[in-house]
């Protein structure tokens, strides 16, 4: 019978926590369509997710501190069923969208009208479970913090089985009727538990309080909880940012934040004595990564690996830290859930709120690095003596900075392990000091930004970070370029002798320019999805008119302020701001000659703009003879097959052409696919214009994507990934940067 009592209490905390990630993931895959597909959807809902968290432990402090297991218990007994009046115990309410507010804030309003009321009653749970627990009268009750770890577990298996199951084989309407069938066994569990477990009349056996918890050890807990959260934001951020917002690449790092409290808070923690010695040379090691990651000098494969691992790391120091200092007295135990989950809060409304709009840089991930060297200082005991440290604290962060533009322009093997000897000699001189460490990473914080634009091999003009994306306009041999994360979204020549020549993607010899140029079709009437530096302008007419959708203003205003395609437009062009999807549905009916669709950021696909329902709105914005082109060059996934099978659920025609580099320099290589119900149409592209009728050779069949089921991870080329690694020439350096676009 005991330990059927243990079971279940472990049971409703494992599923609780289960189905509070579970319906993370379900609601922001949601999101993703009211809001462009923005890699910084999933940041901004981790915002309200943390905070729904706080919200929840304050909530149960107060209740445990105020009015006791014993009673409360029946509250919470029937506030769960109170919560299937709720999504997701009902429907989904229409999604509001509210236009003049910041995008982060429109997300936290939507999904506190969605899911607050279900996901503040969850978050609740793990705390009030714990408290039960430790004051009844199972022997194990003296270390309640091991539910915490069986917590993190139920999170870390609810994100793991989305993508792999939940995501692959079911849509959005099944996963939501599963989910409601697990939170009803969940409320069994809860009704077991009501009858099984009695909490001690007299509260917990050890009767002798502990001293009152210092304001140090909060500040420790809370500095670490906010730099665990830095850190997986930091790197989910680059990872989607790269390749792809999706379920599979969201789940990566916070898998790794969670696991390393399942292996700190376990029974018996892990806990290798190296993690805190060599601590310092981790940091040293992160430090020079995030150089790496910014100059792009080794592919994203290896990046993207370096960074996991080292990530795990920094969250295994973080998590065995707090479980270090936890307090010993069960009756603190709301106490330090409060400051962790406070910590979590304000980590992630740093990354997704904050950084994005007092940086153009992806600083996080140094910032996290930042506020883990800041909790070693204030938990350190030992007085730091400023007049020895101030000099080295200055060489070390000039030898440090001098030596980055020398080495980083350009891969550099003999530089970077240069660079790893130097790091480690410094920081294992400085492991001593904490602050000193604190204060040599936040010079270097300071100094990157100015630094990134005088030591550029390029000549910078323009930086801009915000919530869809980070932007640079840079010169180059004669061209001003658009550079949007590590992906060229555009270019110009500066002379005003060839400025009006379209370039890269967009250039004549490119299939979407020998359409427009064609004169077998006559376009009058052109929606362009995305504007990028706004090449395609370039191609209008007197006759023509064009019509952009951009969901960035700030897109805009680097179209208009730093290249000139729009000013030097002969056509009368038309702005549409917000998403497309959206936007659209104001478009009268059989509008358009021509509709384009290149709406990408670096590499992140809108998933939302390439479903069965999205073809259907841009049809019907179409004419009769209409054409939409769909801009499909992307490193990591295979869309092709994916609008084929689109087209083919619609009964209407597709059609492939991709046009490798040229010898020109202008044109770059890139995947169009041609849409059309017009039979002549597709006829022309085809005999005339030398489309293929089937995707390219070797691509995987796709089942039509609608806004019910996709799944990225089929068409996720994972092959273009370990081939980078797989032709790396590590001690091989080039004269140029080592960036693919």
């Amino acid at each position: 019978m005991r330990k059927m009592k243990a079971w279940c209490l472990g049971s409703v905390i494992f599923f609780a926590a289960f189905l509070l990630f579970q319906i993370e993931l379900i609601i922001s895959k949601v999101l993703l369509f009211n809001f462009g597909g923005a890699y910084t959807v999933w940041g901004a809902a981790l915002v309200f997710f943390q905070a729904t968290l706080l919200l929840g432990y304050a909530y149960s402090h107060f209740v445990l501190t105020k009015i006791g297991i014993r009673r409360y218990r029946y509250i919470h007994f029937t506030i769960l069923f109170l919560a299937l009046l709720f999504f997701p115990g009902r429907g989904l309410p229409q999604m509001v969208l509210i236009q003049k507010i910041p995008m982060v804030v429109n997300i936290f309003l939507q999904l506190a009208r969605c899911i607050g009321p279900v996901f503040f009653l969850l978050s609740t749970t793990s705390v009030i479970f714990q408290a039960w627990f430790s004051m009844s009268g199972l022997p194990e009750r003296k270390n309640p913090y091991v539910l915490y770890a069986v917590s993190n577990l139920g999170s870390f298996a609810g994100l793991l089985t989305y993508p792999f199951f939940f995501e692959l084989f079911f849509g959005l309407s099944r996963q939501l009727n599963m989910w409601r069938i697990i939170y009803f066994f969940l409320l069994l569990l809860h009704v077991a538990v009501f009858m099984l477990v009695k909490p001690d009349k007299n509260g917990a056996a050890d009767k002798e309080l502990s001293a009152p918890i210092a304001n140090k050890e909060k500040w420790h807990w809370f500095l670490l909880s906010i730099a665990g959260v830095v850190m997986f934001l930091s790197v989910t951020n680059i990872i989607t940012y790269e390749i792809t917002p999706m379920p599979l690449l969201w789940i990566m790092p916070l898998c790794i934040y969670l696991f390393s409290f399942v292996l700190s808070f376990k029974k018996k923690p892990w806990n290798p004595p190296w993690l805190k010695e060599k601590f310092y040379i981790i940091i040293a090691y992160s430090i020079l990564l995030f150089f790496i990651v910014q100059q792009r000098v080794i592919p994203v494969a290896i990046e993207i690996i370096l960074q996991l691992v080292l990530l795990f790391f920094l969250c295994m120091f973080c998590q065995t830290e707090l479980n270090s200092t936890k307090p010993k007295d069960s009756r603190n135990l709301s106490m330090f859930y409060l400051m962790v989950s406070s910590g979590g809060f304000v980590g992630g409304l740093l990354v997704s709120w904050v950084m994005p709009l007092i940086t153009a840089y992806m600083l996080d991930y140094l910032v996290g690095i930042f506020i883990i060297s800041l909790a070693m200082a204030i938990a350190n005991q030992k007085i730091f003596d400023m007049d020895r440290y101030r000099l080295r604290l200055i060489i070390y962060s000039t030898i440090f900075m001098l030596l980055w533009p020398m080495v980083f322009d350009r891969y550099n093997f003999i530089g970077i392990v240069v660079i790893l000897i130097v790091l480690k000699m410094v920081y294992s001189e400085l492991k001593a000091k904490p602050l000193a460490v604190c204060l040599n990473i936040g010079a270097i914080l300071c100094l990157f930004s100015l630094l990134s634009f005088i030591w550029a091999p390029d000549v910078y003009i323009y930086a801009k970070r915000n919530y869809y994306g980070v932007y640079k306009v840079y010169e180059r041999r004669g061209k001003r370029m658009l550079l949007n994360g590590t992906t060229l979204h555009g270019g110009q020549y500066i002379g005003a002798e060839k400025r009006k020549e379209p370039l890269t993607y967009y250039h004549h010899d490119t299939p979407v320019g020998e359409i427009l140029l064609s004169e077998l079709f006559e376009f009058n009437d052109i929606g362009l999805v995305g504007l990028g530096s706004g090449a395609l302008a370039a191609y209008g007419s007197p006759k023509r008119a064009i019509d952009f959708f951009e969901l960035d203003r700030d897109v805009f205003y680097i179209a208009k302020n730093y290249f000139t395609y729009l000013n030097d437009s002969e056509s009368e062009i038309n702005y549409i701001f917000g998403d497309a999807r959206i936007t659209m549905r104001d478009i009268p009916d059989n509008k358009y000659d021509l509709l384009i669709i290149d709406a990408f950021s670096g590499d992140s696909i809108p998933v939302h703009l390439l479903t069965v329902e999205a073809i259907k709105e841009y049809l019907r914005c179409l004419k009769d003879n209409g054409l939409i082109l769909f801009h499909t060059s992307n490193r990591y996934m295979q869309l092709e097959p994916v609008l084929f099978s689109n087209a083919k659920e619609l009964n209407i025609y597709a059609c492939y052409k991709f046009k490798d580099k040229s010898d020109n320099e202008d044109a770059f290589a890139s995947s169009w696919i041609a849409i059309t119900s017009e039979p002549d149409n597709f006829q022309k592209l085809i005999s005339k214009l030398g489309w293929s009728h089937k995707p390219e050779p070797g691509s995987r069949a796709s089942v039509p994507w609608t806004d019910e089921y996709h799944d990225l991870v089929l068409v996720f080329e994972i092959k273009n990934l370990l081939s980078q690694i797989r032709n790396f020439q590590p001690f091989y350096w080039e004269d140029r940067p080592l960036t693919v676009y």
